[in-house]
């Protein structure tokens, strides 16, 4: 069998290309954002878009919405609003919940979604008065909505096709707090009547197949991200200490529960398709600092590892995308709490798969 030679060098392009590099040495590149807290990010549509909230001047809180390389703009707030926040992004749609007085004089918190292209901000519950949207996909929103009963707000889930809003089970309280591309849902219930404990719950399949999380001494726990292998983090408090852990709830129900890197207590928010999921620690000394759990290294200080001539405390991770994104908050150089994006750095060899993109992704460009 013969081989060209181009067809050859193409070949070991390919084969060095594949070959993973060494992921202890990736480091990240920090960019501080124009906005106080980053809450979510989003590279579906090519841009790497962001969002969560800021201040403008002279206003209150609102929600804030920033393209990498391009300046923040603010997403405004429903009729009667005040404050808005935005709290995960999904091709050029945001989610979040607006705070204002009806009409009628009532306070009221309502979960809305936002068009970035038009500049539109739409209600998802004109009925209830506490509701609130904490993400999406491109089949629907979840959150929490009382359905205009005065009860507490229960785990809601709406259809972006028809604007239908559904109760997840039947809790006396509770939130959905997040859904992937498979539309599995997690969040967290109080499961029984009376009480206002929380226990976090994960829906693999069908509205009403509820599976309640059981950790043993957990006085409650709390789901906050599932990714599309149905791995599932969150937090659980100790019942004997009031501490509070990480957990990672994996698909096939085991539990795995990282170190805090010697810290009192850790908290896992968010998770890609590679398992890589983010959170914050309380440090001995420095207080709270971002948290990044690498399946393969191990629970990392983010701090220690980007360039200390920076400036940055990393507080907390917020979101995270599958190529490794990641956005929350810290303290800058100047001392201000700002939003940030981190930005993997590749290690030794990623020259030979950046040439190969370059030579043959544009091909694949839209």
């Amino acid at each position: 069998m013969k081989f060209s030679v181009t067809f050859l060098v193409l070949y070991v392009l390919v084969i060095v290309s594949l070959t993973p590099t060494v992921r202890g040495e990736v480091q990240y590149h920090v960019i501080g954002l124009d906005m106080v807290r980053a809450s979510g990010v989003d590279t579906h549509i090519g841009d790497i878009q962001i969002v969560g909230v800021d201040q403008p001047p002279g206003m209150s809180f609102r929600g804030a919405w920033q393209t990498l390389g391009n300046a923040r703009s603010f997403m405004g707030v429903l009729p009667g609003g005040f404050h808005s926040e935005a709290f995960a992004v999904r091709d050029g749609f945001a989610v979040g919940s607006s705070h204002g007085i009806s009409p009628d004089g009532l306070n009221y918190v309502r979960a809305f979604i936002y068009n970035h292209t038009g500049g539109e901000m739409m209600s998802l519950d004109n009925i209830s008065d506490l509701s609130e949207a904490f993400d999406l996909n491109n089949n629907y929103v979840v959150g929490t909505a009382d359905f205009g009963t005065s009860i507490s707000p229960r785990p809601t889930i709406w259809d972006r096709t028809s604007g239908t809003m559904t109760e997840i089970g039947n809790f006396p309280r509770g939130e959905t707090r997040a859904i992937n591309n498979n539309n599995q849902v997690v969040g967290n219930v109080v499961h029984n009547q009376g009480s206002w404990l929380r226990k976090a719950f994960r829906l693999l399949d069908g509205l009403n197949d509820v599976e309640l999380l059981d950790i043993p001494n957990a006085l409650q726990s709390f789901a906050w991200d599932i990714n599309d292998s149905g791995d599932t983090v969150g937090t659980y408090v100790d019942h004997d200490t009031g501490a509070t852990h990480a957990f990672i709830w994996k698909s096939d129900g085991t539990i795995e529960f990282p170190s805090a890197l010697g810290g009192s207590s850790n908290t896992l928010t968010s998770i890609n398709v590679h398992g890589l999921a983010g959170g914050h620690f309380l440090s001995v000394n420095n207080g709270p600092r971002a948290y990044l759990f690498d399946p393969i290294l191990g629970p990392r200080d983010l701090t220690d590892l980007i360039d200390p001539a920076s400036g940055w405390t990393l507080r907390e991770i917020t979101g995270i995308t599958d190529e490794g994104y990641l956005v929350g908050f810290g303290t800058n150089a100047a001392g201000r709490i700002r939003g940030f994006i981190a930005i993997p750095v590749p290690g030794p060899g990623s020259g030979v798969i950046v040439a190969f993109t370059a030579v043959f992704g544009a091909r694949r460009r839209r």
